[in-house]
């Protein structure tokens, strides 16, 4: 079954562009739908969901509209639970993506972003994945033991088997969420599941599901080897 995109977008262009993407794609993608407004998109996702034809992925492109594009995020995954976002915005506004990450939206990326590029970052989402953007990685945490892991990696092309079986699966730290970007930091300072759930306002259960997840996506096996792979050592 294709995946069913909707895109958002004051910017006329964009929609016609992401459209003959698709159709150029051999990925099994189809557009389910468009609007120029958030207020629009939300009621157009609405109708669509009565007939069936829900979208699982909405795109956001909306330029110098940050409180509208909060406003539809925050409803989407208050009345469909099943509906992935990606934004895609620029680092003017260090606030508006800190805020963006908080939404635990699916993927965050420089509008800038080639649309081939653009496409599979769609597909790999459809598939569960989480991206965002190296570029904003390094705005927001300049300082970050991502960035310097990611750095270190570059320079590296294997690390010990006893800490990390593939270094080039440790490049999807940039595609953790929000979320698991903050587990596995305090995973590193030796936090235990239940901390860490106190301290997050989470469930317990919720905290072990995204710890398998950052596991999966970063082809590691243990706590050991994300904290050392989190401090950059």
């Amino acid at each position: 079954m294709a995946t069913r995109l909707f895109v958002t977008s004051n910017q006329p262009y964009f929609y016609r562009a992401i459209k003959a993407s698709v159709l150029a794609s051999s990925l099994a993608l189809q557009i389910a739908g468009n609007a120029s407004s958030v207020k629009a998109a939300l009621q157009a996702i609405q109708r669509l969901k009565q007939t069936q034809a829900c979208p699982d992925i909405l795109i956001i492109y909306i330029v110098d509209a940050e409180q509208e594009i909060v406003w539809l995020i925050q409803n989407i995954y208050r009345n469909f639970k099943r509906i992935k976002i990606i934004v895609l915005t620029d680092l003017s506004h260090k606030a508006f993506l800190l805020r963006l990450l908080k939404l635990e939206i699916e993927g965050c990326f420089l509008h800038e972003i080639l649309l081939v590029d653009l496409i599979r970052a769609v597909h790999m989402i459809s598939q569960g994945y989480s991206q965002v953007d190296s570029n904003i990685i390094r705005q927001l945490f300049p300082y970050s033991a991502v960035e310097h892991s990611m750095q270190e990696l570059c320079k590296e092309q294997h690390r010990s088997s006893k800490t990390i079986n593939n270094s080039q699966q440790n490049i999807r730290l940039a595609q953790l969420s929000s979320r698991e970007f903050e587990i596995i930091q305090r995973i590193a300072q030796g936090e235990s599941n239940q901390e860490i759930s106190q301290k997050l306002f989470i469930a317990e259960k919720t905290v072990k599901n995204h710890i398998t997840k950052i596991f999966r996506k970063l082809g590691i096996k243990n706590r050991t080897q994300a904290a050392i792979l989190a401090k950059g050592e």
